[in-house]
């Protein structure tokens, strides 16, 4: 019975550890995503505001996307601190394995 409650447990962390993972992926594409946004609106707004444009809505869309990168990266670093045990684990066991060798 033990030995079936490890398994499960050990199931269980694997998964969350995958979930975690694909919760990064997303993450990390989410990031460049609005990254790429932020880009294209600055180089617009640069191209436009000389030439007498009114860039007052851009500028403010710019704010926004950039306050969305910032939750984006700190909901990252979140996911992160989350596998960090898995990471350690993984090398420590690495170091095990070399080791042994």
């Amino acid at each position: 019975m033990a030995e079936r409650r490890s398994h499960i447990g050990a199931t269980i962390l694997a998964m969350d550890e995958t979930r975690n993972r694909e919760r990064l992926a997303l993450a990390d594409r989410h990031i460049t995503e609005v990254n790429g946004y932020i880009v294209r609106l600055q180089q617009r707004i640069k191209r436009l505001g000389p030439d007498g444009h009114d860039i007052e809505l851009a500028q403010s869309l710019l704010d926004a996307l950039e306050g969305s990168l910032r939750a984006f990266e700190f909901h990252r670093r979140l996911i992160v601190a989350r596998l960090k045990p898995f990471d350690d684990a993984s090398v420590a066991l690495d170091e095990r394995i070399e080791r042994a060798q």
